[in-house]
């Protein structure tokens, strides 16, 4: 008889699901179950294909901190070794992915502000139940009775209809059953559209729409909002001119409108300019197209900055130097000091443009998001969150006048002026409407030396450039 194997097996034996191999040579789990103080993190998340390990590690610690935490670019630079640049892109990575929502909101003040988002499971909204199958399905399933039809403007203008779809917006301030869904709003947006067009100021429109509105309850307030904006509609502003159409300059704005470059820093104000404006907004928009037409037509044949304001063509033929250029750079230095990294004090082009209102102005300084700078063309006012102007020493009424009435229309929040021949300057916001339009209801003087709070952040005036004398 042969001699047994002592190492043999006496049966085959099955393998036991989740049993460690240490001879397979791989992983071996000591885990300690936790009972207090452990966030659950999904293996769709831990185990992401297209994640980076950064990525995946800044989302576990997010997900981890309680509600209210911080969570911005410097903060979670502050917290871990990697720079502002690479914690900046895997948040990217999670934003694409479904794991971080960020939007910029503006509160009732007007100032902007950031709103994180942590998603544990991306496509799984908070309060979204398990659909279980029924039975039978509901008989009384109905589509909802569409709105009423509402006017719409001569040329519904992007810019139109975003002031339009901002005064709806606003209406739950007044009457909180006003509370419009994102549909409704932008079926009366042209509605409102029309009635700005017709010159109706939208503190008029407000009026109009929330006036007398019944004492119980508003079943759909989008359908009375919607009759009153088409059973009211004024008739269009007397002695209107016959429009244009709006890509066709005038012959006086194409050929007036040239200044000659003066040899000091002025204002020319055309003779197109000059002319009285016409009532009707659709010439007043005209008007301004042509303008705008005249100016991308120069090509930078003459040099120099060109603005565009109610009373016309503003060109300033010299570039700012010495202590103006010097204040703009110490603004912007100290500014992005304590400002998020997704917010820049920006210089330069391009413009700021209101074609509702016939304005296109150019900021020294605009802090702004680098998100809203992503678009072709002008920026919009809207996404502004301050404009900073340094006064020039030949025309300062262009700064503290016609700027100061002109950023509110605009719907710019904040407005810092400063003013290099005085050592003084002011700090506007709160933007209020008045019978003349939306003007600031706030305003703090300085001296150059005090600390000044622009939006969110205070920096130093202290050793600003002064003119000399």
């Amino acid at each position: 008889m042969d001699t047994g194997n002592p190492s043999a097996p006496s049966r085959t034996q099955s393998r036991i699901a989740g049993k460690n191999h240490p001879h397979a040579g791989g992983l071996i789990h000591d885990n300690v179950r936790h009972t207090s103080r452990f966030t659950v993190i999904g293996n769709h998340l831990a185990q992401h294909p297209e994640l980076s390990g950064l990525a995946i590690g800044l989302a576990v610690y997010i997900q981890s901190l309680p509600a209210g935490a911080r969570v911005d670019i410097r903060t979670l630079a502050a917290r871990f070794p990697e720079g502002t640049t690479r914690i900046a892109a895997a948040l990217r990575e999670l934003e694409t992915h479904g794991y971080l929502r960020r939007t910029r909101e503006r509160t009732g003040n007007g100032r902007i502000v950031t709103r994180t988002v942590s998603c544990n499971q991306p496509g799984h909204a908070r309060g979204a139940h398990t659909q279980h199958p029924r039975s039978t399905p509901r008989p009384n399933k109905t589509t909802p009775k569409p709105l009423p039809p509402v006017p719409t403007p001569s040329y519904p203008s992007p810019t139109l209809i975003r002031q339009a779809t901002d005064l709806l917006a606003d209406l739950h301030r007044q009457d909180r059953r006003l509370l419009l869904s994102e549909r409704d709003a932008a079926h009366l947006a042209p509605g409102v559209a029309a009635w700005l067009e017709r010159e109706v100021t939208p503190t008029a429109v407000r009026e109009a729409l929330t006036a007398d509105l019944p004492r119980e309850p508003l079943c759909r307030p989008a359908s009375l909002l919607a009759h009153r904006l088409t059973t009211h509609l004024p008739p269009p502003p007397p002695s209107a001119p016959h429009p244009r159409h709006p890509s066709t300059p005038s012959a006086t704005a194409t050929a007036a409108t040239a200044p000659s470059a003066p040899q000091n820093r002025a204002t020319a104000t055309t003779a197109a300019s000059r002319a009285k404006s016409p009532p009707n907004v659709n010439a007043a928009l005209h008007r301004y197209r042509a303008l705008r037409s005249f100016i991308q037509s120069l090509d930078d044949s003459l040099p120099g900055k060109f603005e565009i304001t109610k009373e016309g063509l503003v060109h300033d033929p010299l570039s700012p130097v010495g202590p103006h250029e010097l204040t703009t750079v110490h603004l912007r230095r100290r500014l992005e000091r304590v400002m998020p990294e997704e917010i820049v004090a920006h210089t330069g082009e391009p413009d700021v443009e209101d074609e509702s209102q016939g304005l296109m102005r150019r900021p020294d300084v605009m802090v702004i998001t680098m998100e809203d700078m992503d678009v072709p063309g002008s920026f919009d006012p809207r996404t502004v969150i301050a404009a900073i102007e340094v006064v020039s020493r030949s025309n300062p009424d262009n700064d503290w006048i016609t700027k100061m009435r002109d950023y509110p229309l605009m719907g710019i929040p904040v407005y810092a002026v400063f003013d290099p021949r005085t050592g003084k300057g002011a700090v506007l916001t709160d933007i209020h409407p008045t019978p003349d339009g939306p003007r600031y209801a706030t305003r703090k003087d300085f001296v150059y030396g005090e600390d000044i709070t622009i939006a969110d952040w205070t920096i130093s005036t202290a050793d600003l450039p002064r003119y000399p004398e």
